[in-house]
C-alpha cells in the first residue's frame, strides 16, 4: 500500500477528540444552517420542505388554525376546505442572482407543503378566514349548529 492512500484519509490517531468534535459541527451545520437565506444550502431546502408545525384550537365560537409559514407571502398559500378537512398548501420558489467582477452565480431553490386536519364538528365555510401576519397563517372556522334532522318515523305493520 503506498503512502499516498494513508495520508488522504483523516489522521484521527493524532487527536481522536478534535477530529470527532469538527465531525460533529460540520454535520450541525449542514443540518442546521446559521443562515436565514433558504439557499445557503442542500439541507435548508430539505427542512423548508418539511409540514410546518400546526396549532389548533376552538372556542365557543370557532375553530382557530396557526401555522408557521416562515417567508412565505399570501400568493404562496392556498387554503381549501372540503368535507370537514382544511388543507394547507405552500409553496416557495427562489431564484438568486449575484453578479461580481469576473464572478457569477445563479442558484435556484423551491420547497412545498401540504397539510390537512379534519375539522371535528360543522362550519360555516362561507365564512372561514385566512390571513398571514409575520411568517404565521393564522385561519378561522366560525362554528354552525348542526341542522338537526327531523325524526323520521317508521310505519310498523302487522305480519
Amino acid at each position: 500500500m503506498s503512502n499516498n492512500a494513508l495520508t488522504s484519509a483523516p489522521d484521527r490517531s493524532r487527536d481522536p477528540f478534535n477530529w470527532l468534535r469538527r465531525e460533529v459541527d460540520q454535520l450541525f451545520n449542514t443540518m442546521w444552517p446559521t443562515s436565514s437565506d433558504p439557499s445557503s444550502s442542500l439541507s435548508s431546502q430539505r427542512l423548508f420542505s418539511v409540514s410546518p408545525s400546526l396549532d389548533v384550537s376552538e372556542n365557543e365560537k370557532e375553530f382557530m388554525v396557526t401555522a408557521d409559514v416562515p417567508g412565505l407571502e399570501e400568493k404562496d398559500l392556498k387554503v381549501e376546505f372540503s368535507n370537514k378537512v382544511l388543507t394547507i398548501k405552500g409553496e416557495k420558489k427562489l431564484n438568486r442572482e449575484e453578479k461580481q467582477e469576473n464572478y457569477y452565480m445563479m442558484e435556484r431553490w423551491s420547497g412545498s407543503f401540504n397539510r390537512s386536519i379534519q375539522i371535528p364538528s360543522p362550519v360555516n365555510e362561507n365564512l372561514i378566514q385566512a390571513e398571514v401576519k409575520d411568517g404565521v397563517l393564522y385561519i378561522t372556522l366560525p362554528k354552525t349548529e348542526s341542522e338537526p334532522k327531523p325524526v323520521k318515523q317508521i310505519e310498523v305493520k302487522k305480519t
